[in-house]
């Protein structure tokens, strides 16, 4: 049971500003350019709002929160009873005034607000959350704000200030927790030993192996990468010198039968290594070589949170283009601007290491930050640099005027759920000791420094069975079946009076799978506070008492295919059905001791 303590806020009485007396063309205009999709992801805001009210009125603790697949524009927040509600936080609108809709707390009851003032009726009695058949809805017309609750329409006179940014706010001894979003909207999510405040998200750290080097078709065929060998990094690469390859290299991104997902992608479409690197040589070639299905396969490898770093034609491919406005159909866009072309072929140039550059957190490149004689083979440097760019080099080539001091090399990351993108104009990775080697060694470092973080699939009901069994094509990464060397992450709140505390795995195929659970922290091996220990697909915790609060639940796989050396790179053997991902089921359950009725308190909610 809650333990319900009123939220005591300044102007809880309604003043003259939200009354009902003005008429619309006594109205103050507030704004001519209010935007109709602001509005309409404003009221999305204000219906889940009503239903977090709901879920607490149900004692549904919000026991997580995160932003994965929602960009860092937006928060997720998982419940206990494992449901989900989403919050925009609509940067975008950041500089247009609305009117701030939240909820009181006050006497066991949430109430409507607007800019902090309780909602009234005809009447003047205050409007609960309750007593609303719908959320009160928003809309906005001849430069005045207007609102609606249950079918009567406000009005709403008072001009608004700026939006508010993002903050965090915890009032003390009030029970909540409250987010203010620059679009005129709070969550407010009851106070627990779990919910304190956003969670710090964990890189992702289940793979199937490091790095997948695409030497294919139109690229320079190479099966190795001296930077990974200097690093100790596990590689696999397609190395294709001929157009003969073109079906088996789209078997391998696009998948086949044997494999739908690709080589790039786990069944739930999560990426499978931390990086995809691409080689130098003819950029344009190698995309027409390529299908649609590849082409989207290795966007969603980086969307999902694998990392890129592309040298020469790598860097053309990663980019909308180099002719700015036209589009290359044969590019992959997931660097969202234009390159130019150098027009220096044949050649050598100096690289300037920036004086801020992230690669000198892993070396000092000789303590001149320079890179002499970098071989040069009509590379690119960026038309401009998107927000969340960073630039590592500079090119040093007084000859040619227009390529002087423009970015070598350069990174982008979207934001915390897609991998980092490292674009490199010349051809460092060649050069197998030494700077050149080192920096290459430090893109690739820093871009998987820059892969996506940790998800988690959905929270465990205390005695459900959550079923993992859908495939890749039904399209339900939440409930899809686990791949090779791949780890499924889930969250449960253990009540403090919760005794026989059990977690299970069940499996019935001939597998090897692990079950590790960690309190407060993403459970991997390193981490996991328990592992299963022995082999097989089956496993059981019993815990007579397990301190109570957010616990996490990982499954791993550890089954994984034979590898055998080809020509071309590594062609799959054994265990290839793991590929298509393993059906396994997960739960968690306790029991709550009886309580005495003297020892029951009467609820504060209804």
């Amino acid at each position: 049971m809650h333990r319900f303590i009123p939220l005591i806020m300044a102007c809880v009485f309604v003043t003259s500003s939200c009354k009902k007396e003005p008429s619309r063309d006594e109205i103050m205009p507030v704004n001519t350019e209010v935007d109709g999709q602001m509005v309409d992801l404003l009221n999305e805001n204000i219906n889940s709002l009503r239903e977090l009210a709901i879920c607490y009125g149900k004692e549904d603790k919000v026991i997580y929160s995160d932003n994965y697949g929602l960009s860092d524009d937006a928060y997720r927040f998982y419940f206990e009873s494992g449901s989900q509600l989403v919050f925009p936080k609509l940067s975008n609108y950041k500089n247009l005034p609305c009117p701030s809709v939240s909820m009181i707390f006050v006497d066991s009851v949430f109430f409507w607000t607007l800019n902090d003032h309780i909602l009234r009726d005809e009447q003047g009695i205050p409007i609960s959350v309750d007593s609303t058949r719908i959320a009160p809805k928003l809309y906005f017309e001849s430069g005045c704000w207007y609102y609606t609750i249950n079918g009567t329409e406000y009005k709403y006179c008072e001009a608004q200030e700026s939006f508010r940014p993002i903050c965090f706010e915890n009032p003390k001894n009030c029970g909540f927790v409250v987010f203010v979003l620059p679009l005129g909207c709070k969550i407010v999510v009851p106070e627990s030993d779990c919910v304190s405040k956003l969670r710090v998200f964990m890189p992702n750290m289940a793979y199937y192996k490091d790095v997948f080097l695409d030497a294919g078709i139109g690229l320079t065929s190479r099966r190795q990468l001296y930077a990974t060998l200097f690093l100790g990094l596990s590689l696999e690469c397609m190395s294709f010198s001929s157009d003969d390859y073109t079906d088996l290299q789209n078997q391998l991104i696009e998948g086949d039968s044997l494999d739908v997902n690709g080589r790039l992608l786990y069944p739930d479409g999560q990426p499978r290594y931390k990086l995809l690197f691409v080689n130098g040589g003819r950029a344009t070639m190698h995309g027409q070589s390529l299908t649609e299905g590849s082409h989207s396969n290795m966007r969603l490898f980086r969307e999902a949170g694998g990392s890129y770093v592309g040298t020469c034609a790598g860097a053309f491919f990663a980019s909308n283009g180099y002719n700015r406005p036209e589009i290359n159909p044969d590019y992959l866009h997931i660097w969202p601007e234009f390159v130019h072309n150098t027009h220096l072929s044949q050649s050598h140039t100096g690289f300037v290491i920036t004086p801020n550059s992230p690669l000198l957190d892993y070396f000092d490149f000789g303590g001149d930050f320079y890179l002499d004689s970098v071989r040069h083979n009509g590379g690119c440097y960026p038309d401009v640099l998107p927000l969340g760019s960073e630039v590592l080099a500079l090119y040093d080539y007084p000859a040619i005027e227009s390529m002087h001091l423009q970015p070598s090399a350069w990174a982008y990351k979207e934001n915390s759920t897609a991998g980092r993108i490292v674009q490199i104009g010349s051809h460092p990775e060649e050069v197998s000791d030494g700077e050149q080697r080192d920096f290459t060694a430090a893109s690739i470092l820093y871009a998987i420094e820059g892969r996506g973080v940790s998800i988690v699939k959905g929270s465990l009901q205390n005695g459900i069975w959550r079923d993992m069994d859908k495939t890749t094509s039904e399209n339900d990464p939440d409930y899809t079946v686990i791949g090779d060397l791949q780890c499924h992450h889930f969250l449960t709140y253990i009540p403090d009076d919760a005794v026989e505390v059990e977690f299970n795995l069940n499996c019935d195929a001939d597998v090897d799978m692990s079950l590790m659970i960690s309190k407060d922290v993403y459970a991997y091996e390193e981490y996991a506070q328990y592992v299963s220990e022995s082999t097989g697909a089956n496993h059981r915790f019993l815990f007579s008492r397990l301190s109570k609060g957010l616990w996490f639940v990982t499954v791993k796989c550890n089954t994984t295919v034979d590898v055998t050396q080809t020509e071309w790179g590594q062609e799959y053997g054994g265990r290839t059905d793991v590929l298509n991902g393993v059906p396994y089921s997960v739960r968690v359950k306790w029991s709550t001791p009886l309580k005495l009725a003297e020892q029951l308190k009467p609820p504060f909610y209804k």
